[in-house]
């Protein structure tokens, strides 16, 4: 969705937030990155994360975000690869907060959400006694098949000392989100939002160590000659010193 925002000359919309491998630079010449500003992990919250992803999907109902977002596009990727007919279960457009609430009170069989590991949802969910989240054994392969998705590993334990949550390392799937322009923007602005970017999201993460963002990232756009610059020297002599 905001693809086609950025993409829509009356939309007024000139930034946005997109995933890794959302966009092209043939199907979105007019569009530019300033690199990534953070890791979204694919979260897969279940009642039972004893059988296999076929196994666990056939016949649910599963909550995968509204239409437009990047969780149903990666979802359905996801089936597709592992011959998960759609016909078989029912996809639910709920966001991740109204997702977690259907989980909890058992309106859904099944929550994904693409999101931080902060997110409120993500958190709630990991926090609820009976409601298991399901890792992927073979992200090595899907990361081998998809270069735009990332492994990433959530400690033992990280989400609650106590109760041992999660109870092994887990191995997730990832995209980065991107900060994505019309080339049009004007320069000062592109400086002002990458100096906004590592203000925000140059904090550490379970996931990275501080500074790590904001960074090139591994878009499918160019990256603007400013973000180029920015990462390799911060800004430009002129910027710093003049009005």
């Amino acid at each position: 969705a905001n693809v086609g925002l950025l993409r829509d000359p009356r939309s007024e919309v000139s930034v946005g937030f997109v995933e890794s491998g959302l966009a092209s630079r043939r199907d979105a010449p007019d569009l530019a990155s300033l690199g990534a500003v953070g890791l979204a992990p694919l979260w897969m919250f279940f009642r039972d994360s004893s059988r296999t992803l076929a196994e666990q999907l056939r016949g649910k109902r599963v909550s995968i975000d509204a239409e437009g977002s990047g969780t149903r596009l990666l979802v359905r990727r996801l089936l597709q690869v592992n011959q998960v007919d759609e016909s078989s279960l029912t996809l639910l457009a709920l966001p991740p907060e109204q997702g977690a609430d259907a989980l909890i009170r058992g309106q859904v069989d099944v929550a994904m959400m693409l999101t931080s590991w902060r997110a409120p949802a993500v958190q709630r969910l990991l926090a609820t006694t009976g409601i298991g989240l399901q890792g992927f054994p073979r992200a090595d392969a899907y990361v081998a098949r998809y270069p735009v998705l990332t492994k990433v590993v959530l400690p033992m334990g990280v989400a609650d000392f106590a109760r041992n949550v999660p109870p092994a390392d887990l191995p997730l799937l990832a995209v980065e989100s991107n900060l994505v322009i019309r080339r049009k923007l004007h320069p000062a602005l592109k400086y002002l939002f990458l100096e906004a970017a590592a203000e925000i999201h140059g904090g550490a993460d379970v996931f990275h160590r501080a500074g790590h963002y904001p960074a090139p990232g591994a878009i499918d756009l160019p990256l603007s000659s400013e973000a180029q610059t920015f990462y390799r020297s911060g800004r430009p002599f002129d910027y710093r010193y003049l009005p």
